[in-house]
């Protein structure tokens, strides 16, 4: 019962959030953060205690929700201002079938890839305008059966590891290079597991004609940028 109202009061919230971005402008559209807001209080009332890997991604989803919400709802009205590549007028103007497909690219569109308020510096350079969708797909199909090898091997490790199970020994045992080592592997573990559900994501985006190749940069820059705080999170 409690894993229920959990998962029904998470499935209000996005509910209501993305009926708030199909929802046309009008001086009582603010009031979609109400039900938004009470889901999500309700969401961390119903004694989850964050003991599996899906209630934390639940419990992360629905607070990042909130900020998301208030950007496109309270903040900004994205049916006015944001708009999708190629979009000639705004989102309000669309019929009610059209708003919907906007919203649901938005939606999934975390990135704001090709998007008008999209960050122009930060992302990875795009693929090649040159590059077919068919080679495109061979291409993302063979990057995810390495990053598939690599979680396996990653995984193999940790199973092996008494630093990766609950209780177990702390990461400052064993000395520096032993502890950076543990660090980089739990790192390389969360970017693989990150990269690879992203990477299958854009495969089925493609094959069913959702997305082009030069709407599909990369999850992760190239770590050798990654040398300074700003740069590692960027």
């Amino acid at each position: 019962m409690v894993a229920v109202s959990s998962h029904a009061s998470f499935a209000l919230g996005q509910i209501f959030y993305f009926s708030a971005l199909v929802a046309k402008p009008s001086p009582y559209r603010r009031l979609f953060m109400v039900p938004i807001v009470l889901s999500t209080l309700a969401f961390f009332q119903r004694t989850l205690h964050f003991h599996t890997a899906l209630e934390y991604t639940y419990a992360s989803t629905v607070v990042g929700q909130i900020f998301v919400a208030s950007s496109y709802i309270l903040i900004n009205d994205a049916q006015r201002t944001v708009f999708a590549k190629g979009q000639k007028e705004p989102a309000y103007c669309f019929p009610l079938v059209e708003r919907i497909k906007w919203a649901i690219k938005l939606n999934v569109n975390s990135r704001a890839t090709t998007w008008s308020h999209g960050p122009k510096h930060a992302l990875p350079p795009p693929p090649s305008p040159s590059i077919t969708r068919s080679k495109f797909i061979v291409q993302q199909i063979s990057a995810l059966v390495l990053d598939l090898i690599c979680y396996e091997i990653i995984i193999t490790f940790v199973k092996t590891s008494p630093s990766f199970v609950i209780a177990g020994h702390s990461f400052a045992e064993g000395g520096i290079a032993r502890r950076i080592t543990k660090v980089l592997i739990l790192g390389l573990a969360g970017s693989t597991a990150l990269r690879t559900a992203h990477r299958i994501l854009r495969i089925l985006c493609l094959c069913i004609g959702l997305a082009d190749p030069q709407d599909c940069p990369p999850l992760f820059g190239d770590i050798r940028e990654a040398y300074t705080l700003r740069k590692f999170w960027g």
